[in-house]
């Protein structure tokens, strides 16, 4: 349109990133997800599609140990023996946290979410998510079973590159029809006896 019009625009750097960008989310959201090449053995007919630094939290249940609650007096009887009145009983407060469990690298293929951490490597069937959960600069990712993991990325672009590519696998996954699903079709112009 520039060119018809014989106006020549100028953009500054970032605003040629920046447009890269929108043309490169737009890319995820509506044609084929560019496929990337990793350092990374994968099956047979698994592409990958997103690979990031990210940090991976967890919920944990934290349970702290209160000693002491309440008055209490303590009587001495004789030498070495004492009668303690009061409430001395030890409490526990049980209480969910979000525990940073490992650094490392994010793998998002066309079957698994796969995380090599320093620590340890966990791998999500991309067919065991049920959904994901947005939060700041992260995703939470809601499995069938197990613990839910929090992916913590550092832009928001990273942020909004992972949510466009797990929607995208998961619907794709869920549009499949699922081994021993099985499909009712009733003509609901028959009439039933």
């Amino acid at each position: 349109m520039s060119r018809n019009l014989n106006i020549n625009i100028q953009m500054s750097e970032a605003s040629k990133e920046a447009t890269e960008k929108m043309k490169y989310l737009w890319t995820l959201e509506n044609s084929e997800i560019p496929i990337i090449e990793v350092d990374l053995n994968l099956a047979s007919k698994e592409v990958c599609y997103y690979t990031s630094k990210i940090e991976w939290y967890e919920n944990r249940k934290v349970t702290k140990r209160i000693d002491y609650h309440g008055p209490s007096l303590s009587i001495p009887i004789f030498k070495g023996l004492k009668y303690k009145v009061g409430s001395i009983s030890p409490r526990s407060i049980t209480k969910d946290e979000i525990k940073l469990i490992d650094n490392g690298q994010l793998y998002i293929t066309n079957n698994k979410v796969i995380f090599v951490g320093s620590i340890g490597n966990k791998s999500i069937p991309i067919s065991k998510l049920l959904f994901i959960e947005s939060i700041e600069n992260g995703v939470v990712l809601n499995k069938e079973t197990g613990t839910t993991p929090i992916i913590k990325v550092d832009t928001e672009f990273e942020w909004l590159t992972l949510m466009l590519i797990l929607n995208r696998l998961i619907k794709k996954v869920n549009a499949k029809p699922k081994e021993n699903q099985c499909l009712i079709i009733i003509d609901i112009n028959e009439t039933l006896i």
